[in-house]
Order: structure tokens, then C-alpha cells, then sequence
């Protein structure tokens, strides 16, 4: 009879680790999930800081252009290093949280490296331009920073609306400048001393 109870009870505990196992291990990826998409908005913010912290050093760099011509005619105003900033812990983050996310939101955070990457070129232009040609290209120093204020403005959004986040259709370029630089602190005559809407190609040549 001790031998039945026995059995009994470890045949029940048996099932019931078998039945509870599943549930576990589904209630632990939940929570992997759940954490891995915080540490996304995390690392969305961390790259917000570090691009806003560019964007405003390739503005001031376009300003000095525009506003200090004898300085920027004798090569005098220097020409900021590119910034490389590194997407692949956002990259790890969303593969382990992509569940928990809205379409828009798996749309705009698969896109984020693919945009980092094209300013990050923009940016190697202009400084290439400098170096081996003794030219400011201001054509590749705009598209730098019109590139980095379309994806700042998109990068505030998603981080303010999150579940509500959706792409704004209309958003361009020159409609994302000015708001992005301005809640940077630069003023609407500096934007405008900038020429920053302008899409002439220009060149400023430096005398060695």
C-alpha cells in the first residue's frame, strides 16, 4: 500500500512538472521580452542623445560657414569628425522584443542602422572633400544634417507615442529642420543665416 502512495505521488508530481514546465518556460520568455523592449527604448534614447549631440555640431559647423566667409575662404574653420554610432546592441535588443511590437514600431527601429549609416557616409564626404580637396562641400555638410533632423524628428516620436507611434506621411527634410533644430536651441535667424532648406549645390574653396 506505501508502495501504491508512493508511486502515486511521484507519478502526480511527474505530470504536474510536465503540465507546468510549458507554462514556465512561456511565462519566462514573456519576461525576457518584456525586458529586452524596455532596454530598446533605453538604447533608442541613447542614440537620440548621441545623434542630437551631432546634429548640433555639424549645424554650428554649417553656420560658421555661412556667417564667417573670410574664415571658411582660408580653411580656417574646423571641420567636425564624423560620429559613428553604434546600432547593433538596438539591433540585438529588437530581435528579442520584436513580438511586442506594433508594425509601425518594427518598421521604424529595422530602419534606424540603414539611416545612421547614410548620414555616417554623408558625413565622410564632406570631411573627404576637405582633406583631399581643400573644399567644403556644404551640399554633403546639409544632407548630414537634413538626414540627421528627419531621423531625430522620428526618433521623438517614437519614444513620446510609443504604442501609438505612426509614420508621419508628410514628413520631409525641410519640414523636419526646423522644428528639430529650434528644440535644439538654435534660434529662427540662425536657420535662416544657415540656408539650411536650400538645395543648391555650393562648394566653399579653401586658399592654402
Amino acid at each position: 500500500m506505501d508502495f501504491v502512495v508512493k508511486f502515486g505521488i511521484f507519478f502526480l508530481g511527474v505530470l504536474t512538472s510536465v503540465l507546468l514546465i510549458p507554462t514556465i518556460e512561456k511565462k519566462k520568455a514573456e519576461t525576457l521580452r518584456k525586458e529586452s523592449l524596455k532596454e530598446v527604448f533605453i538604447e533608442l534614447e541613447d542614440i537620440h542623445v548621441e545623434l542630437a549631440e551631432d546634429l548640433a555640431a555639424n549645424f554650428k559647423f554649417l553656420l560658421n560657414l555661412r556667417s564667417e566667409p573670410d574664415l571658411a575662404g582660408a580653411g580656417q574653420i574646423p571641420v567636425p569628425m564624423p560620429k559613428r554610432i553604434n546600432s547593433g546592441v538596438l539591433v540585438d535588443l529588437y530581435k528579442k522584443s520584436a513580438l511586442l511590437l506594433t508594425s509601425q514600431q518594427r518598421l521604424a527601429i529595422k530602419r534606424i542602422p540603414i539611416r545612421l549609416s547614410e548620414i555616417e557616409r554623408h558625413s565622410d564626404l564632406y570631411l573627404n572633400e576637405f582633406t583631399e580637396n581643400g573644399e567644403y562641400c556644404v551640399s554633403s555638410i546639409k544632407n548630414t544634417i537634413k538626414l540627421s533632423c528627419t531621423l531625430l524628428h522620428e526618433l521623438n516620436f517614437l519614444l513620446e507615442h510609443r504604442e501609438r507611434f505612426n509614420f508621419a506621411r508628410d514628413l520631409n527634410s525641410n519640414k523636419a529642420v526646423f522644428p528639430v533644430l529650434r528644440s535644439l536651441g538654435f534660434t529662427a535667424d540662425q536657420i535662416a543665416t544657415s540656408r539650411i532648406e536650400e538645395s543648391k549645390f555650393d562648394k566653399v574653396e579653401v586658399e592654402f
